[in-house]
């Protein structure tokens, strides 16, 4: 016994084994590994003030760590921690998707006009198709089949430093004797188009805004985060990327299933089941075309498909990511079954015969690209979850603009709130709006009905996230892209429950259509209209049957 109680005292006599974890919660006074310097490593001190930080300068030290019982979990994204359990299967995921960051590439705040080349280059890239097959080479297929091209750099070219600190691959290592990864691939196709010599760098990722800011590198890369504590040292590029975060443990150490990170879901198995789409989406059109003998069911408004899936009408559903994740902070009972099946360019809509308003909205687009608006506008709605439309001075002497609208598309792209359209997609048309002097005239009409009501000129231009293809081109003239957003596949967390009673069934989707979107608000003001005209009613009819 005095034995026993002699080892307890230095050693806890068997108590410091780590105990079973099965939430967020259950890490506050853990010891967390984090990489140096990355947005981990300050979400973990303010996050968890009561646990032990461990700092180290590469993953592979962490798993090293936790394989060893001298940390207990660690945090990285989610795009290590799937390569890392690949080559460590004793690994799982507690908890993934918990802080999202928009990615950039860091620029020297002396050297505007290098920012600006890249920042072209980037929306060429995505436009032209190149962007989605490097994306669908680093972060959709085994890293270890990848090659990178090969590049030749321009040895009478400006030079062009480029810092990283290849940490971890899809974005940025060492391998074979040469830079490789997704970010490394990005660059040197820029600076080969540009003929740039490229110069590559290594140092800590800690010490890579220091470098840029010090004048020693003239762009930095490899998973960096855009946030306001950096942007006052450096200049970001539009963001590439969004970085997803993931805690990573010993399976051994995890109580219950893993989260939907670590699980064998694809397209070839969504495909097999009921899958719920937007009517006129080209969600529907890309079931069509790739699995031809899926189950597909197709929805007016996102309210009705989330009402389908949990009454079991339907296994999964399409969604766009930035929708996604805004309507998880409602309701935490869905998860993303396929990160990302496709990605398209957007763009407002407009009748081919009217070239002169297309023309304005894209002379727009430049001239709030320029001036900074577009960036607080990405940052407001995509990154920053904001419900608040900002105030928007329009004179509104220039006659009227009837744009198409789905007021049901969920935010970031819009909602109504108070009586009014909010959003990402409303917000553009307002400024659009302001630009022209024209007041808005919003017509709500269901997804499936826009292209035709512009084709047919019974609106001026669509604005409702309408992703630019070839088929919708055959009817409308679309503006340049304003954004690019991902399409995935959600489903429910424990899977579809058993089918609500039609009481229940009248409440979701009495509380989805009235309560959740404001539309109460709209009855009220119709009441309110009833009531004025059945008094005037009553009083005109009296007055003419007395006369």
């Amino acid at each position: 016994m005095a034995i026993c109680l002699t080892f307890t005292l230095f050693n806890g006599c068997g108590q410091n084994e780590t105990t079973k974890m099965a939430t967020l919660d259950d890490v506050s006074n853990k010891r967390i590994g984090v990489y140096t310097g990355t947005i981990f490593d300050k979400f973990a001190a303010k996050r968890f003030p009561r646990a032990t930080i461990f700092r180290y300068n590469s993953s592979s030290d962490f798993v090293l760590a936790l394989k060893n019982n001298k940390i207990d979990v660690a945090i990285t994204n989610l795009y290590s921690a799937k390569n890392l359990m690949k080559t460590n299967p004793e690994i799982g995921v507690l908890a993934d998707d918990f802080l999202t960051s928009p990615i950039g590439i860091g620029f020297n705040k002396g050297n505007p006009a290098l920012r600006k080349k890249f920042n072209i280059f980037l929306q060429g890239i995505k436009a032209d198709g190149v962007y989605d097959a490097m994306y669908h080479q680093w972060f959709d297929t085994d890293l270890d089949t990848v090659k990178m091209p090969e590049f030749k750099n321009n040895p009478a070219g400006q030079k062009l430093i480029l810092g990283v600190a290849v940490g971890d691959l899809p974005n940025a290592g060492y391998v074979d004797g040469q830079y490789v990864g997704f970010d490394v691939e990005m660059l040197r196709t820029f600076a080969q188009k540009e003929k740039y010599r490229l110069e590559i760098v290594t140092m800590e990722f800690g010490s890579l805004v220091a470098a840029l800011s010090a004048g020693k590198v003239d762009m930095i890369a490899d998973c960096i985060a855009i946030t306001e504590e950096r942007k006052a040292k450096v200049d970001f590029s539009d963001p590439y990327l969004e970085e997803k975060s993931a805690i990573i443990a010993l399976k051994t150490n995890l109580n219950g299933s893993l989260t939907a990170v670590s699980k064998a879901t694809t397209m070839d198995a969504i495909a097999k089941k009921k899958v719920g789409v937007l009517q006129g989406s080209v969600d529907d059109a890309f079931m069509a075309s790739h699995y031809p003998g899926s189950h597909v069911l197709q929805y007016r408004s996102i309210p009705d498909l989330i009402l389908a899936l949990k009454s079991g009408k339907v296994d999964a559903g399409f969604i766009t990511s930035q929708a996604f994740f805004a309507l998880q902070k409602e309701d935490q009972s869905l998860q993303i079954l396929v990160d990302k099946v496709f990605g398209e360019p957007i763009g407002m809509g407009f009748n081919r015969e009217n070239v002169e308003l297309r023309k304005q909205f894209n002379a727009f687009l430049k001239v709030i690209k320029a001036n900074g608006v577009y960036d607080g506008w990405v940052k407001r709605w995509f990154y920053d979850g904001s419900t608040e439309m900002p105030v928007i001075d329009n004179k509104k002497n220039n006659g009227k603009l009837t744009v198409g609208n789905v007021s049901d598309k969920g935010l970031p792209y819009t909602i109504i709130k108070n009586g009014r359209l909010i959003g990402a997609d409303n917000e553009l048309v307002e400024r659009f709006g302001a630009y022209l002097g024209k007041e808005i005239v919003y017509v709500d009409m269901d997804f499936g009905n826009l292209i035709a009501a512009a084709a047919t000129k019974k609106i001026d231009m669509i604005a409702s996230t309408l992703m630019i293809t070839s088929e919708r081109k055959k009817q409308v003239a679309f503006s340049d892209p304003y954004y690019e957003i991902n399409v995935c596949v959600f489903g429910a967390k424990n899977g579809n429950k058993s089918a609500p009673s039609l009481f229940q069934r009248f409440c979701q989707s009495f509380y989805s259509n009235i309560i959740l979107e404001n539309r109460y608000r709209l009855i009220l003001d119709g009441l309110k209209v009833t009531a004025i005209i059945s008094v005037l009613s009553i009083f005109c009819g009296t007055m003419l049957g007395g006369l």
